[in-house]
């Protein structure tokens, strides 16, 4: 008879660095192309967006965030980093409290995940562009209006909700506001994540407007810096790597996402190699797995230069390179300090069995959120033999069920 613990591996707790819970809705109705053969890309994609965000109660974004989560937990994800723009209500005018972000809160409390709310600043349509309707929920008149408004969800949010800061993109954010939200941060000692090279459109559209790329322009802003996450640098070329480095920036990337959209493959060599600390997060949740992203991690850099163990120490195993990715690093992108508790436990790999050096690395290729038993948070158990603890799965994803069938009706 085996021992359960030849059964059982024990990792640390992951941590999802980057979230849209909302956006968890358009998984699977966006995968159709469209009838006039108009190629799809991620701009296409975001005019779906677009349309449920304008259409979102505070009560559905409860709905999809706890769906969001609970999946998360189900994962191994003990904390997520929730990058927040839906502001206003459905008829874009101000909430008397914040109650889309506390929504988050509440939704992050049932299934038992840590939160850190990552209030986000998007003052514009773009760089000569006007606000499309769907924009007005997320906009603020000016940094001064966002600012307070991020004071008034800090004073608002339950013990145990982390609030940062983010700047949505230097499209969406002009320069001078740029500079606001960058001091406050450092001001107020919270971390600032900024969306930053996703697209070439982006990237173009930035040299137009001010002569150098997303990375240089918030170097030019004092927004780098070791409390600032760049979100996606998939477009990053090799000064922008230099310049992310140099300032001890992280980076935190969303593969799966980014396949989903077709953003293309980020830069994860040069980061590697110049000592970045990158994390990983989900994203759009098109798939909520932790082994995925850090795989992927590899993986993409694998089909780039056409090479294995590319992002692997001379010596070291896959495990040693990908895994600070999904846990110290995304701890240190969202301030989270504290790791006590955190635990995550899932089925041994067959190979594990038979060689304990080759069950980490063995999880990584071949496992998935599938595989987790166990996860605790902070000491608590959230998850135990693969199904939650805290909130009846069956609930919660009805819940979502009824958004879902209001999003498809005309």
């Amino acid at each position: 008879m085996r021992a359960a613990d030849d059964q059982r591996l024990a990792l640390p707790g992951f941590i999802n660095a980057h979230s849209h819970a909302f956006q968890r809705a358009l998984r699977g109705r966006v995968e159709r192309r469209s009838a006039d053969h108009v190629d799809d890309d991620f701009w296409s994609w975001r005019t779906t967006m677009y349309h449920d965000a304008e259409r979102l109660g505070v009560d559905d974004v409860e709905a999809l965030a706890a769906w969001a989560y609970a999946d998360m937990v189900r994962a191994g994800f003990v904390a997520v980093g929730e990058f927040h723009y839906l502001h206003h209500d459905v008829n874009a005018g101000p909430l008397p409290q914040p109650r889309l972000s506390l929504a988050h809160a509440a939704a992050a409390r049932r299934v038992g995940i840590k939160l850190v709310l990552l209030e986000c600043a998007y003052l514009r349509g773009g760089f000569e562009r006007p606000l499309v309707h769907a924009q007005r929920r997320f906009v603020f008149d000016d940094a001064r209006a966002f600012l307070a408004h991020v004071d008034r969800v800090r004073a608002a949010v339950p013990a145990g909700t982390h609030v940062g800061v983010a700047v949505h993109s230097v499209r969406a954010v002009p320069r001078d506001a740029i500079v606001e939200v960058a001091a406050y941060a450092r001001r107020e000692d919270l971390v600032l994540h900024v969306h930053a090279c996703e697209q070439a459109r982006e990237v173009d559209e930035c040299r137009s407007e001010h002569g150098m790329t997303p990375v240089a322009l918030l170097e030019v802003c004092g927004a780098l810096g070791p409390r600032t996450t760049l979100v996606h640098a998939t477009c990053a070329d090799a000064d922008d790597v230099r310049r992310i480095a140099a300032t001890g920036t992280a980076v935190c990337v969303t593969p799966s996402t980014e396949r989903n959209l077709g953003d293309g493959l980020g830069p994860f060599g040069a980061l590697f190699a110049a000592g970045v600390p990158v994390c990983v997060g989900t994203d759009s949740h098109a798939r909520i797995d932790a082994a995925d992203e850090l795989r992927s991690l590899e993986e993409h850099e694998r089909l780039r230069v056409r090479r294995r163990n590319v992002l692997v120490r001379p010596g070291a195993a896959l495990h040693e390179a990908v895994l600070p990715a999904g846990t110290s690093a995304g701890r240190r992108s969202l301030g989270l300090v504290d790791d006590a508790g955190d635990r995550v436990v899932v089925r041994m790999p067959v190979e594990g069995r038979a060689d304990a050096a080759a069950a980490r690395d063995a999880w990584i290729v071949g496992g998935s959120s599938s595989d987790v038993l166990d996860v605790d948070v902070g000491g608590v158990a959230v998850v135990r033999n693969g199904e939650l603890v805290r909130a009846p799965r069956a609930a919660i994803e009805d819940a979502a069920v009824d958004v879902l069938r209001r999003l498809q009706r005309p």
